[in-house]
């Protein structure tokens, strides 16, 4: 398998989702339901104001010889849920 694991570019999924309206963060697939590169404290309240999708191969269970394509799509969520951060939706409540 090579060493370098080929991944869709950031910003034209980006645009992609956000010229569709879609503004989910990606979650790895599993229990804990993680958020690749946002921090932990602060995931639940993403979650819950971006809304969530899985990125195909993207899991918690990783296959010996998998581990470089699972960094690589690891890196690429963490990167797009960064970014999509800014596009959310802000919580506006009134109280």
């Amino acid at each position: 398998m090579p060493s370098g694991v080929e991944t869709p570019g950031v910003a034209q999924v980006l645009d992609e989702h956000l010229a569709r309206g879609d503004h989910r963060v990606i979650i790895r697939a599993g229990r804990g339901q993680m958020v690749p590169g946002i921090p932990a404290e602060q995931q639940e309240a993403v979650k819950a104001r971006c809304g969530m999708r899985y990125l195909e191969g993207l899991g918690d269970l990783v296959r010996p010889g998998q581990e470089a394509q699972q960094q690589a799509l690891t890196d690429f969520a963490a990167d797009y849920n960064r970014q999509m951060l800014v596009h959310c939706p802000r919580a506006e409540k009134a109280k």
